[in-house]
């Protein structure tokens, strides 16, 4: 039984909730509906929200370092290797241009793919 014991000769039962108690008001299926279709799409906005963030979006630190110009800020000193490795380049092969501009628009070109190739390395 589920009550109270007074004393050791009587047990008195206590209902577990009031006669007089009203039942809970019931919701609507419809309205039950729609307020776990709202639930639902808030979790799921939440949980898209935090997977973008923890796995998609990299660390604005990281992403400046990866930015492709940031090696293109570039001393004379690192020129004067490309420009050593370049006349090396040209003398192995036994390379001519027809004259100074096209010379330099091809070393630009040694350059940046030289560069390029080093980023890709790191």
């Amino acid at each position: 039984m589920t009550g109270i014991k007074l004393n050791n000769q009587k047990e008195v039962e206590v209902p577990l909730q009031p006669q007089n108690h009203e039942a809970e008001p019931s919701i609507p299926v419809r309205f039950r509906r729609q307020i776990l279709l709202r639930i639902a799409v808030a979790l799921l906005l939440i949980l898209s929200t935090v997977v973008y963030c923890v796995f998609l979006d990299g660390s604005h630190h990281q992403e400046l370092q990866k930015h492709p110009l940031a090696d293109m800020s570039f001393s004379p000193e690192d020129s004067m290797e490309y420009t050593d490795r370049f006349v090396k380049f040209m003398k192995e092969f036994g390379r001519t241009y027809k004259d100074d501009a096209e010379m330099l628009r091809r070393f630009k070109i040694y350059e940046k793919h030289m560069r390029e190739i080093s980023h890709l390395n790191k």
